[in-house]
């Protein structure tokens, strides 16, 4: 089998519709589980936007025997690049049919042409996540030099079906939810603590386990998110905990407004939570919080899968596996 590979424009969307359309790995599909069925158009929607709205998108296309068979686009990270000061990239976007060594033929054609493109447009670094069902991409990816470097789980709250009992608010702690307009009531004095803590401590995830990433950078990445939450540009809406008039722990979450305004889906997630050492049982509280005082259909937690401590919470507030996702990176002068 001879794999062609060719730039892809936006007048190749109805290639690429049919190749979403058969692919089993789109990232929302779990929610045909409830009956939204719109994993296939989101994806399709996503691609059509990636590839209309650049002037020169990086994306290829795999064609064998005049067929359209694999699809890859890539992207600069802007805020990754910024942060690191190295020229950072993602590859949001990865498809390909068949099955066994045809499929995985394709995918090691379409991550080399892509990979090559980013090296000439001075691009050192390529992110990529893939499904934790789909084993032939991740051996595709390892064999194309990628190195897993972490794996994110993904649980839900599905308020349509909510459990018997959820635990009982901790009265230890002052629990607080405000919306975007309402972050400036938060002064750098009481978050400077949490964000020091989260620079400090957390330590296990993709950035750390990527061995030349500069570590006082990656140190970095967590307390600057943390300052990107109460600055309004990560979160659209924050639940905080405190003890004794203390702020000592938050959870922000954002809502995803297309899949409201298409699909007729609210869906917060996106989040991010800090808790400090010596307020134990506050996340879980903030938990119990924004399931009670997010409005939502569906809320959306993330963490790295050996987070146990987290994921025990998540259960006993009756969330459910939802999907998991392999995070590799590769270095392209490697």
């Amino acid at each position: 089998m001879r794999t062609e590979i060719l730039p892809a424009t936006v007048a190749d969307i109805e290639a690429v519709t049919r190749m979403v359309e058969r692919h089993p790995y789109a990232e929302y599909r779990c929610y045909g589980l409830f009956d939204h069925h719109f994993a296939a158009d989101h994806l399709t929607r996503a691609i059509r936007n990636f590839l209309a709205q650049q002037p020169d998108p990086l994306a290829r296309l795999a064609v064998v025997d005049g067929r359209a068979v694999g699809f890859a686009g890539a992207a600069r990270s802007d805020w990754e690049s910024a942060h690191f000061a190295i020229e950072m990239g993602s590859i949001p976007f990865l498809l390909a049919d068949g099955v066994g060594t045809e499929r995985i033929e394709i995918l090691h054609a379409l991550l080399a042409a892509v990979m090559a493109a980013a090296r000439e447009r001075g691009m050192q670094h390529l992110a990529l996540k893939i499904d934790i069902a789909d084993l032939t991409a991740l051996r595709a990816a390892e064999q194309s030099g990628f190195r897993l470097v972490d794996t994110v789980v993904t649980y839900v709250d599905v308020a349509a079906r909510p459990p018997v009992a959820r635990p009982e608010a901790n009265a230890a702690f002052e629990l607080g939810t405000f919306r975007k307009d309402q972050f400036h009531q938060f002064s750098s004095d009481e978050i400077a603590p949490l964000a020091d803590f989260m620079r400090k401590t957390y330590r296990i995830d993709r950035f750390h386990l990527d061995p030349r990433l500069p570590a006082e950078r990656s140190n970095e990445v967590y307390a600057e998110w943390c300052w990107n939450i109460f600055g309004g540009k990560w979160a659209d809406m924050i639940h905080v905990a405190r003890q004794n008039g203390r702020l000592v722990g938050f959870l922000g979450l954002q809502y995803v407004p297309d899949l409201e305004e298409r699909y007729r889906v609210r869906l917060a997630g996106r989040g991010l939570a800090a808790v400090l050492p010596e307020a134990r049982g506050a996340y879980a509280a903030l938990v119990g919080a924004s399931l009670s005082h997010t409005p939502h259909d569906f809320g959306e937690f993330d963490t790295q899968l050996q987070n146990f401590p987290v994921i025990n919470v998540w259960i006993r507030y009756g969330l459910v596996f939802m999907r998991g996702r392999f995070t590799l990176h590769r270095w392209l002068d490697e």
